[in-house]
Order: C-alpha cells, then structure tokens, then sequence
C-alpha cells in the first residue's frame, strides 16, 4: 500500500483447549482473546508475533483446533489468516495401568503379607492427584507403620485409599509397598482387590486382584533344620576332629531363604514348613581352593526330628602322602694294631682273633677306581704279616714277619690277637 495504516489493531482468539502462556510484543489478554494496538504503520512495514500457548487439562483424548487472527486499521478493511490444524492430545481415561503383587505365596495365621503396587502413566501427558484404593478382606487388618511410597492414606474400616499428589510424567512408574497382617479366614485364599484415579477421577485404571493361600498349621509343626560345611582333607567322608568347617558360604531353601555359615561352618533355618525342601550351596562364593562334593540336598523335613544339611568340601590341591629317597652308605675295615713282636714263635693257628669291627669306618678305592672310574667301590681292608697262626711249617717263605722287624719268618713269636676296626658311614 502508499498509505499509512492507522490505529492499527490484531486480535487473536485462541480455541478451546488452549491456554495462554506468554507473547512477544505483549498482549492484552481477555480470556481467549488476545489483542495488540500497533498504532500507525508505515507503507511497507512488517513486523512479527510470537504467541505461546499450551493444551488446558480440561482436553480429554484428542482434539483437533485452528487459530484464526484479524488485522484491522481505521482507514482499512480488515484482513483475516487461519492457522494450519492441529492435534491437542489430552488425558486419556485409559493411560494408568495398575499392577499389583503379593510378596508370598503362602502365608500362616498371625503372619504379614507384604504386598507391591506399581503405578504407570501409559499416556503422553502428565498426570496429578494419583489415588490408589484398596479393599481387604475379612480377617485381615493394615500393618501399621508399613506404607511406603505414598504421600498419605486414609483407612475406613476394610478400604484402603493412598494418595499421591503427582505429576507422574508420560512413561514413569510409581510404586507402593504396604503390608497386613492376616487374623484369620475361612476360604483358605486371601483375595485383595484395588484400582487407581487420577485427575479428579477422570482416569481410572483397571481393577487387579492378588491371591495370597492360607496355611493351617500350627506354629509348633515348624521345624528347624541345622547344617554344616566342612572340609574333608582326606577325602574319605567322614569329617575327623581335626578338619573344620568352611565359614562365609551362603546356603539357599527352595522358599528363597538364605543362611550363612559361621565359623564353625555351621548354618541354620527356623520356622521351616513340613515337607520335602531342597537346599543348595552357593557355588561363587566357594574359594577356588575347594571343590564342592555335592551342592543339592533334598529332605524330607517331616515328623518331630530337627533334619541335618551337611555340604562337604574337598582341596583341590594335590596333596603329598609320603616321600621316599634312595641312601647311599660307605664301609671300611682296617686294624687298629698293626705291630706284632719280633720274639713271637711260629705254632698252629688256635682261637685266633683275625679282626674286630666297629660301626666307624671311612671309604676306600680300589685301584681301578683311582685309574679314572668314577663309581664309588667299597671293601673290607686287612694287612697282616704271615705267621704260624696263618700258615703251615711247609709254607714258603715270602715276606717279613712283622712291619717292625727284619727277622725271617719261623723265628717270630705267637702273634698277638688283632684287632681289626670297621667304619660304617653315609656317602654324600
């Protein structure tokens, strides 16, 4: 245009199920209707407006909108512009999903059952004011002192009602524990039922149900059950006074209990139910220096007997029985006089002591061991000088009578006795 626009005025009026949040220039805002004095414009201004909005919680599911803005001047026809359609996505009645669980399978009179709520927001808008309610059965009653996760709870009679004050995002999870305690019943079942709101009541979850089955025994028809882990050394399965127990080794039920074994080795159960039950040993916390024998036992833990768990434990080591090492032993023989006197006279050889041994010795060589062979040799040893006690008057003469004498042999005295010396000992 060639000519000035004056009192120039937009307004926007924004469809149900938007709010207004913010705009720039600023805006005068009347409920849905916004609007800008933009005065006089100049031929070939422009200028821009930005508006932010949001979807109100009033929206429920889907729905789809225009925004439609009209510009009018005082000396101008208005002009009118429709925004493309869009898809507000609100609260969906159906975008909680509640689940709830029971912590125990079976339970006895006067024992607490622990139960598990979780919460999750399906939808893809936040979600407040989350309440959950309960209803229990006849004979049980809240534990007191056993909420957690909830803001508050009110309790009226047999129903039960948790708040929650939220938000809980798009995709988050919220969860509840609580327990009660069990006084008595005549189905044999537990039957506990609860559903969740939000919002007002306008979303609402589906309604879930948890069985938890009554045991009638008495509490004097338990048992206690008592264990050992020990180590056999020897490995004959008998556990001797001198092998011990293995402590710090978890042993489990098959009702999910677990006992660890003390120092002595020794574990324990109290309050186990009548019946077959099976316990195992944790196999990753056995030391690698251990091999396990057997890590199941199954028993029958029936009539009045306290049942007896018994895990044996082997070294995996080798271990080393006995030792047998070959002895290499030296012996001699040599006299101890080797002098006899000049004046001793030939006669018949007559209770004649030839040599006398002893347990010292020291080693000799022959001379074919001193000629280069390296095996040791061993010999008894003896020198003596011929005599009458060693020969006959015919015998020939050949050599000395005595080491200490130049006399012929016929002329010596009667030897003395000799007594010979013998050494026994070990060789390197």
């Amino acid at each position: 245009a060639t000519t000035e626009a004056r009192n120039t005025l937009l307004a926007d009026t924004l469809p149900a199920g938007l709010e207004f949040v913010s705009a720039q220039p600023a805006a005068q805002v009347n409920g849905q209707i916004l609007t800008w004095d933009l005065g006089l414009v100049a031929p070939g201004d422009s200028a821009a407006v930005v508006v932010r909005v949001r979807v109100a919680q009033s929206v429920r599911d889907t729905l789809r909108v225009r925004n439609i803005a009209v510009l009018d001047a005082l000396n101008s026809s208005a002009a009118m512009t429709m925004a493309p359609e869009v898809e507000l996505v609100g609260l969906e009645a159906s975008q909680l999903a509640l689940e709830k669980t029971a912590d125990v399978l079976e339970v006895s009179l006067g024992e607490t059952v622990p139960y598990t709520i979780v919460l999750e927001n399906t939808g893809a808008v936040a979600i407040a004011d989350l309440r959950i309610l309960d209803s229990l059965p006849e004979g049980v009653e809240f534990s007191q002192g056993s909420l957690l996760g909830a803001d508050s709870m009110q309790i009226n009679g047999r129903e039960l009602t948790f708040y929650v004050a939220g938000p809980l995002g798009p995709g988050e999870t919220l969860t509840v524990r609580y327990a009660v305690a069990v006084l008595s019943s005549e189905t044999g079942v537990i039957e506990n039922r609860a559903y969740a709101t939000a919002e007002a009541g306008f979303i609402q979850s589906a309604l879930v149900v948890a069985w938890v089955r009554v045991r009638y025994s008495h509490p004097m028809e338990t048992r206690t059950a008592i264990g050992k882990v020990w180590l056999d050394l020897d490995n004959d399965g008998r556990q001797d006074g001198d092998e011990p127990g293995v402590p710090g080794l978890d042993i489990w039920t098959d009702d999910g209990q677990v006992s660890t074994s003390d120092s002595e080795g020794k574990f324990s159960y109290q309050n186990v139910r009548p019946g077959h039950h099976g316990f195992r040993l944790d196999r990753s916390v056995v030391p690698a220096r251990y091999r396990v024998d057997e890590d199941i036992v199954v028993l029958d833990v029936s009539g009045w007997t306290s049942p007896r768990i018994n895990f044996r434990l082997i070294p995996a080591e080798a271990a080393l029985a006995q030792v047998r090492l070959p002895v290499s032993w030296r012996f001699s023989a040599r006299p101890v006089h080797e002098v006899l006197t000049p004046q001793a006279r030939p006669r018949a050889a007559e209770n004649v002591t030839l040599a006398r041994f002893s347990s010292r010795a020291r080693p000799v060589r022959s001379s074919r061991s001193r000629a280069g062979d390296s095996r040791r040799v061993w010999r008894s040893s003896w020198r003596r000088g011929p005599t009458a006690a060693s020969r006959s008057p015919d015998t020939p003469t050949t050599g000395r009578c005595c080491a200490a004498s130049t006399a012929t042999i016929g002329s010596c005295p009667p030897p003395a006795p000799t007594p010979w010396r013998t050494t026994c000992a070990r060789s390197a």
